[in-house]
């Protein structure tokens, strides 16, 4: 809100002009203009310039003259919109009727004089003109006071009203001298915010005036609702308890059928062990028997006996029972609560400082202004959430299916193609020897450039793909419509429907898809850092608080984009011979040089950071590595290999063929000393540096595995870098995660 122009004027002694004795102080013009350069109050007083003679010039006038004082454009901007302010507040000035010049110079009232204030109450003046006023369209308050005659007419004069915030005037029998008030913008800010709290609490005071009809009618609702989910629970119990009824005449009628289908089994079973012992005993006595045959039919017939399969323990308990364990009748009842409802507001996210793997999220609820207020609403902790805002959460499930299908298909044709490849194989293999040996160098020619031509696709792609996230943007700009011109036009003029449409968007979409990560916090705590964050991805953050009524509902959540680092070649800094394919791509000449990546790591940046080389071409020595950063300070010559005899370059040794590479570090521990390759280098091939800020160490890969810590004590400040060893070679760099 704009203040309100203050009345800057003070009275001049014998001052017959025609801005009836009204001069402007320059120093208090400035101030109240925000001109606060000391040289521009000292420039006003060595020339003499006057206010009053500014107001006289045209704007073009005015921005000319400034431009010879040689102040600069911002001072000068608002010199003119101060002048404009005092030509407005001189046309007000003119409507009010010009006093008549008293006959004693002495009469004139002093405006340091404090006879106005015992002589004038303060004005009473209303919210709607005060607000008026601090919104510029009052001018200011003009007091016409005039000196009393008597005690009488001075207690007459104390108890006469104001008419208005704008004209202010004591009516008297003389003609009164005028005095302008100075209000200054500290003033006008506090007083708007003082009227602010006044309109919100106002506000407040009648939201809390009509709340206790509310809280009534929610307390017959709810207790409506409590006696009507009574009634359905205590039919529903009425219902369970048939039904366990009907349950328990079932298992009353299934055990005792079982019983009695037992009973009738273990009385024909202990027949079949009476007629057993008749048996036997008919056999013993039987002395005509062969013994043997005696013996053959008795353990036939025990056997029979032994091998009924009748169950010799009872089938079914008899007893029945009825089971309702107490602890599940607690948690039941204990579940049945009333809610007050007093669960914490979604807190207001705000997002801070963002860099390639870090974001700064602080958040603000109804009490941040309010600190000592004592209400049970207050959060007691947040729970902050966030997850990557992923290309399958924003697709439908049907384009999902399709995805899904598309996959499995690319899948079964690389099948496909694996297996014929194989069959082929086997079908060379048919062929001679000599034969054998033709195909096979033309196939490792064609395949040698094959690699070349698949190393340049896997370059120009990983061109492309230096952001490992997706562009949520363009998935978001397809669902709602319309084209990114349209939008940054939008957002030229000053429209904000695409971060609403945004917002509904994401308020509509299904966020149980995500895999949200969570992060409980201090009800003290107002801003969290998240770490270790992929660079390029875009995120998904809330947050809700918690107090004893439980859980509040979450924000609505708000979309962060995580930086993205782009490492290419520095084309100003490097040694002769070297053309440059793309940014991330360069070729060297037969001649030595040397060449460093446009992006300084810096140990206050980053604790850990990585990079990778891809060798599409390999020297008779390619020599890739770092160097102390700044590169154009530590560097000594640009068109020798890196690493040769200067203490501040680091670089490993690459052959082609070769089974170890070199280390170059002069005067470090392990200066050209080897480490073995688990295989050979070919064209293609990629070492990774994985350097540690915090521990000043690198750790070297090649094709993914790991060849140890090759570097220690680096600097604080480092710089990929590159060169070749006097003979072509064609070299890529890309940011590794």
């Amino acid at each position: 809100m704009a203040a309100a122009p203050a009345s800057v004027f003070v009275e001049a002694e014998g001052n017959d002009s025609d801005d009836e004795g009204h001069t402007i102080a320059v120093d208090v013009w400035l101030s109240i203009n925000r001109i606060t350069n000391k040289s521009v109050l000292e420039t006003f007083q060595k020339r003499n310039i006057a206010i009053e003679e500014l107001v006289e010039m045209k704007d073009n006038e005015l921005r000319t003259f400034c431009k010879e004082l040689d102040f600069d454009v911002l001072t000068t901007n608002r010199i003119v919109k101060g002048v404009a302010s005092t030509k407005k507040e001189n046309a007000s000035m003119s409507a009010i009727a010009a006093p008549a010049a008293p006959a004693d110079p002495q009469q004139i009232i002093n405006p340091t004089d404090t006879t106005l204030v015992d002589l004038i109450q303060p004005p009473a003046l209303s919210i709607d003109a005060m607000s008026a006023m601090m919104d510029g369209n009052i001018n200011p308050i003009v007091i016409e006071a005039e000196e009393p005659a008597n005690n009488n007419e001075l207690n007459d004069m104390q108890q006469l009203p104001l008419r208005n915030a704008e004209e202010a005037v004591i009516d008297g029998r003389q003609q009164a001298q005028v005095q302008h008030v100075i209000v200054s913008p500290q003033e006008h800010e506090a007083m708007e915010s003082m009227y602010k709290r006044y309109d919100h609490t106002s506000t407040l005071q009648e939201t809390i005036q009509s709340s206790f009809s509310k809280i009534d009618e929610t307390t017959q609702l709810a207790k409506a609702d409590l006696n009507e989910k009574f009634v359905l629970l205590n039919e529903q119990i009425k219902l369970r308890q048939e039904e366990l009824l009907a349950v328990i005449e079932e298992l009353n009628q299934y055990k005792k059928k079982a019983l009695r289908e037992q009973n009738d089994q273990l009385k024909a079973y202990r027949m079949q062990i009476s007629s057993g012992k008749k048996e036997y005993e008919r056999l013993i006595s039987d002395v005509n028997l062969d013994i043997h045959k005696r013996k053959m039919e008795i353990m036939n017939m025990i056997n029979e006996v032994m091998n009924n399969k009748v169950p010799l323990c009872l089938v079914t308990q008899p007893e029945i029972r009825f089971l309702m364990p107490p602890k599940a009748v607690s948690a039941f009842l204990t579940a049945m609560t009333i809610d007050n409802c007093d669960r914490p507001a979604p807190p207001i996210l705000i997002l801070g400082k963002v860099t390639f793997d870090t974001m700064t999220i602080s958040w603000r609820t109804e009490f941040d202004d309010d600190v000592n207020a004592v209400s049970s609403r207050k959060a007691m902790e947040f729970q902050l959430c966030y997850a990557k805002f992923t290309k399958e959460f924003i697709l439908s499930k049907k384009e999902r299916k399709k995805a899904k299908k598309k996959q499995e298909k690319i899948k079964k044709k690389s099948k496909k193609k694996s297996k014929k490849s194989k069959r082929k194989k086997k079908k060379k293999s048919k062929y001679d020897s000599d034969s054998d040996s033709d195909s096979d160098s033309e196939s490792g020619s064609s395949s040698s450039s094959s690699s070349d031509s698949n190393s340049d696709s896997d370059g120009s792609s990983s061109d492309s793909d230096s952001s490992s996230g997706v562009d949520v943007d363009e998935l978001l700009q397809r669902l709602r419509g319309g084209n990114d011109d349209e939008k940054k036009s939008a957002l030229e003029e000053g429209d904000h429907d695409d971060n609403e449409a945004e917002a509904d968007i994401l308020k509509n979409l299904d966020l149980s898809v995500l895999n949200w990560k969570r992060v409980r916090l201090d009800a003290k705590k107002k801003t969290h850092k998240i770490r270790n964050l992929v660079h390029g991805w875009s995120y998904l953050v809330r947050i809700r608080g918690k107090n004893e009524s439980g859980w509040g509902e979450f924000s609505d959540p708000i979309k962060v984009s995580t930086k993205t680092i782009n490492l290419t070649w520095d084309r100003k800094k490097h040694g002769k011979g070297i053309t440059f394919l793309s940014d991330h791509r360069c070729k060297f000449s037969s001649k030595q040089a040397k060449v460093v990546v446009d992006y300084k790591v810096k140990a206050k940046m980053h604790k850990i950071f990585s990079w990778e080389f891809k060798l599409h071409k390999t020297s008779n020595y390619s020599w890739i590595g770092f160097v102390h950063g700044p590169a154009k300070q530590y560097v000594s010559n640009w068109n020798y290999f890196l690493g040769g005899t200067n203490v501040n370059e680091y670089s490993i040794g690459v052959g082609s063929g070769a089974s170890s590479v070199t280390v170059q570090h002069q005067g470090g521990y392990n200066h050209n000393q080897t480490v073995a390759l688990s295989k050979s280098v070919h064209h293609g091939d990629k070492f990774k540096f994985k350097a540690n800020l915090k521990s000043k160490t690198v750790t070297v890969y090649h094709n993914g595995k790991s060849l140890g810590v090759v570097f220690q004590n680096i600097p604080t400040c480092i710089v990929p870098a590159a060169s070749n060893s006097g003979s072509h070679m064609e070299i890529s760099v890309h940011f590794a995660s």
